[in-house]
């Protein structure tokens, strides 16, 4: 069962689904991982949903603990020194999953973590920007996901009940590559 999400990235996506995830499951179930010098500039800063305030919780990647899902939420040129900060935060049965919408970050992710690890998605419909400390968006979209291969179906389905437990918006695509 899914319980602790960590988040790697605090831009327009990694705070549309951690904020979501607050919302329903409150904030002892996330935290946002990232290097020394970030944690230290953001861990105590407030930001804004559509000018709703939170106090997220941010964790430097050398004291992060184990996550039962992972959210790579960074732009394609910090991908490499995200593998490095979610490092403490992969466990044996922790899910990998990247909004990058990409096939080749997860192709990546897998590289260093195990394809096994992971599950695709592509992040569509939403109108989230963020600007500064604040996010506006006036539509979440929704989160298609599916596997590439067998050992992954695991994954999908421990994600899939998590995300219908905290009404996360998603469609299972069966062939996610297309």
């Amino acid at each position: 069962m899914i319980e602790r999400v960590a988040i790697v990235g605090m831009g327009a996506l990694g705070l549309l689904y951690g904020t979501h995830i607050a919302d329903r499951q409150g904030m002892e179930h996330i935290c946002y991982v990232m290097d020394e010098k970030r944690a230290e500039k953001y861990g105590g800063m407030t930001f804004y949903k559509n000018e709703i305030p939170y106090g997220l919780p941010v964790r430097d990647a050398r004291d992060a603990g184990e996550a039962d899902l992972v959210i790579v939420a960074v732009k394609y040129n910090g991908l490499r020194s995200a593998l490095d900060e979610m490092e403490n935060c992969v466990g044996e049965h922790t899910v990998i999953l990247s909004v990058m919408n990409g096939i080749s970050s997860e192709e990546i992710i897998g590289e260093r973590y195990g394809k096994e690890k992971l599950i695709y998605a592509v992040a569509q419909g939403m109108d989230a920007m963020k600007f500064g400390n604040r996010l506006t968006f006036t539509k979440m979209g929704e989160l298609r996901i599916g596997v590439k291969e067998d050992c992954q179906r695991e994954n999908l389905r421990r994600v899939r009940e998590y995300f219908d437990r905290i009404g996360m918006p998603y469609t299972q695509d069966e062939d996610i590559m297309h």
